[in-house]
C-alpha cells in the first residue's frame, strides 16, 4: 500500500497542469497573454456597422446583427449552463444607444425590447447594471486566475457593442504595454504629462484568490476620462456574484469631443 501511494504521488508529480489554469508563464506575468485575450475580444465588435443601420426602433431587427455567443469563443474559461444562450435587445435612447444584455433558454422567444423583459419579471423595472448583474450570476468559472480574469473582462467589454453616441466611450482594457502603445498611437493629442505618467503604469493584471473571494484588478482606459483603476471582488462559491465594483482614475485625459 505504501508503494502504491508512493508510486501515485510520483506520478501526481509529473502530471501536466490544464494550459488555461496554470501557473502564470513569464509572460503572464507581465500581462502579455491577458492583453492578446482583451484584443480578441475588441476585435469582435471593432468592425460592427453604425448600429441605426441595424436597429430602426428598439423592439424592430433591420439586417444582420452580432450574436454576442461568440465571446465564449475567447472566454474560454467562463460559460453559460448548458441550454442557455446569451441574447440582447437594443435601447435606443435620444442621446444613446447600447445593447441590454440577457441569458435565456434555446428554446425561448427572444424579448424584443425592454418592456417585454420586465413583464416577464414580474414588472420589475430592471436598469442596465441591474440586467448584467444577473446575466454575471449565471456564469459559471474554471476555479482559476483565468476564470476571474476573464469574469472581469466580459463585465467590461461585453455590453460594448453597437454603442451610440453618448454610450460610447471607447473603453479599452490594457494589461501590457502593447496594448498602451497602441492607445497612444490612437489618441496622439494625449498631453506628454498624462502619457509619461501612463507608462508608469503597473499595467498586468492583479488576481488573487481568497478561500470565499477572488479579486481582479485592471488597468481601464476611455477617451472621456483617461487611465483608471477597476477593482473587482468575485464570490468563489456559485452564482458568483460581483459582490463590489470600483473605479479610480489614475491619469486623466479627455478628448473634447462632444456629441
Amino acid at each position: 500500500m505504501k508503494l502504491f501511494l508512493s508510486l501515485l504521488c510520483c506520478l501526481s508529480f509529473y502530471l501536466p497542469e490544464n494550459p488555461a489554469c496554470g501557473a502564470r508563464t513569464e509572460l503572464n506575468e507581465q500581462g502579455g497573454n491577458e492583453q492578446k485575450t482583451v484584443d480578441a475580444m475588441q476585435a469582435f465588435t471593432a468592425e460592427l456597422a453604425n448600429p441605426l443601420e441595424i436597429f430602426r426602433k428598439n423592439e424592430i431587427r433591420n439586417g444582420m446583427k452580432f450574436d454576442p455567443m461568440s465571446f465564449f469563443t475567447v472566454l474560454k474559461n467562463i460559460s453559460l449552463p448548458e441550454g442557455k444562450i446569451l441574447d440582447y435587445f437594443y435601447q435606443m435612447e435620444p442621446a444613446s444607444g447600447y445593447p441590454l444584455l440577457y441569458v435565456r433558454s434555446q428554446d425561448q422567444k427572444p424579448y424584443k425590447n425592454r418592456e417585454e423583459y420586465e413583464k416577464a419579471q414580474n414588472n420589475r423595472q430592471a436598469s442596465r447594471e441591474d440586467m448584467l448583474n444577473t446575466v454575471m450570476q449565471t456564469l459559471a468559472l474554471e476555479n482559476c486566475e483565468a476564470g476571474y480574469f476573464e469574469y472581469a473582462v466580459f463585465y467590461i467589454l461585453a455590453p460594448n457593442f453597437y454603442l451610440h453616441k453618448w454610450a460610447n466611450t471607447d473603453l479599452k482594457i490594457v494589461c501590457h504595454e502593447t496594448g498602451l502603445d497602441e492607445i497612444l498611437k490612437n489618441n496622439s493629442k494625449i498631453p506628454a504629462t498624462a502619457v509619461a505618467a501612463a507608462k508608469k503604469l503597473e499595467l498586468s493584471p492583479q488576481i488573487v484568490l481568497d478561500p470565499d473571494e477572488g479579486k481582479v484588478k485592471l488597468i481601464t482606459f476611455s477617451a472621456w476620462g483617461g487611465f483608471f483603476a477597476e477593482d473587482f471582488i468575485i464570490s468563489r462559491s456559485w452564482p458568483h456574484t460581483l459582490l463590489q465594483h470600483s473605479k479610480k482614475c489614475l491619469v486623466e485625459y479627455n478628448c473634447g469631443i462632444k456629441f
